[in-house]
């Protein structure tokens, strides 16, 4: 590691890179962090070689801490967030995701990072929802905001876009819960 760090303070472009300002999204939330204020994140086989580029080293730390998170909690099947009202108005091949093992099973399933978000369900501020086709191959994987319904996000395997099978079966689920909770709303008043 101490190699690794004066290597990169040796190298201009490196020791930039280190200090730059980077935003992720976290469980739905976005952070902004430096290199530099994570470096106890880092350990000696994020590093393979002392040449090792900032990114490379943040991505192998990222993938060590992201398996290690995953093997924790993928038998967690604790209920995070209750079900929304709206549930009964979705079809079979939409599952809302309210446990950490259901999250890490997606996310593992599609390799994207859906498996993060359980922070963001159990606080309420996120609702994930799971789409497969009806043979189970085309599958996506949307985020939504959980006081509003809008989408934050809505991805298929690898993080590519969906298809457009799955992007307007999205908008028609969503203008089917808006007008079931609008009845829900004037029957209540």
């Amino acid at each position: 590691m101490v190699r690794w760090l004066l290597a990169c303070r040796a190298d201009k472009a490196r020791w930039t890179a280190i200090q730059r300002t980077r935003t992720q999204i976290v469980g739905g939330q976005q952070q902004e962090y430096r290199a530099l204020d994570i470096l106890d994140e880092i350990q000696g086989a994020d590093i393979p070689r002392p040449s090792a580029s900032v990114d490379a080293v943040l991505r192998s730390a990222a993938q060590r801490q992201g398996a290690a998170y995953a093997r924790q909690h993928e038998l967690d099947h604790r209920v995070l967030a209750p079900m929304p009202a709206w549930h009964r108005h979705v079809p079979a091949r939409v599952r809302i995701l309210r446990t950490p093992a259901a999250l890490i099973a997606e996310g593992r399933d599609l390799s994207h990072c859906v498996g993060g978000y359980t922070h963001a369900v159990e606080a309420g501020h996120s609702i994930i929802i799971a789409l497969s086709s009806r043979s189970g191959r085309d599958r996506s994987t949307i985020e939504l905001d959980a006081r509003d319904l809008s989408v934050r996000q809505h991805y298929a395997a690898h993080n590519r876009q969906p298809s457009r099978r799955h992007a307007a079966y999205l908008g028609a689920l969503l203008n089917r819960i808006n007008r079931a909770q609008s009845r829900q709303s004037r029957r209540a008043a």
